[in-house]
């Protein structure tokens, strides 16, 4: 009986080994796939984001898009002033730093609340979680707001609920010129055209006039 309950024992832990063996390898397996989309993901949206940046008139800090955090603050100044429940107005520089300085505040003081049971700490980090979410939503809307105007509201719907649509959305119109700089553009050419007939029209008085008192002298 004892060497038949060894031999069994042993077969057991022989068993037990092979399956916490394949739940380790299966668990390592997932979390390899699980990275490896991330990390794709990661690099669309940072390519997206950043030719976005290019053709928007922010080269000089396109290269945010590919660092975390500094990435928020891209996608507030491509996003433009916002103007929270019609009353809290932040220039999109102030938005952008907010939004990060919120979200590492509720990070830290989440962190603490974990370690000390406080329930003032528990409600001031729901709270900075609820503002920073409402900025996010504000700045997410405005940047889709800039890209397709017609579908703003359901496509900021939808990147919240499904958070992969986003930076999807970002990739695909990566070359897309907000309206505005088409009409700084034109302004421009406008601008450019009407001071060049003006121009060629001053030449033309001066002219005209120089013929005049040219004839009156002979």
């Amino acid at each position: 009986m004892k060497m038949r309950k060894n031999g069994l024992s042993i077969i057991l832990e022989v068993y037990k080994g092979d399956i916490m063996t394949e739940i380790i390898t299966i668990f390592f397996s997932m979390m390899l796939i699980f990275i490896s989309i991330a990390v794709v993901f990661y690099v669309i949206f940072s390519i997206g984001l950043y030719t976005l940046a290019k053709n928007n008139g922010h080269e000089d800090k396109a290269f945010f898009a590919w660092i975390p955090v500094l990435n928020t603050y891209l996608i507030a100044l491509l996003a433009g002033d916002i103007n929270i429940f019609g009353k809290i107005y932040l220039e999109a520089h102030i938005s952008g730093i907010l939004a990060i300085i919120l979200t590492f505040s509720g990070t830290i003081i989440a962190n603490i609340g974990s370690y000390i049971n406080s329930g003032m700490l528990f409600l001031l980090t729901f709270t900075i979680y609820i503002c920073s979410f409402i900025l996010m939503i504000y700045i997410y809307y405005n940047l889709l707001k800039n890209i397709d105007s017609n579908n703003a509201t359901l496509l900021t719907i939808v990147s919240f609920l499904v958070p992969i649509v986003f930076p999807i959305y970002i990739f695909v119109k990566r070359n897309t010129i907000f309206e505005d700089k088409y009409e700084y553009y034109f302004e421009d050419e406008n601008i450019h055209e009407n001071t060049t007939i003006n121009n060629s029209n001053n030449d033309t008085v001066d002219s005209i006039k120089y013929d005049d008192d040219y004839n009156e002298i002979k």
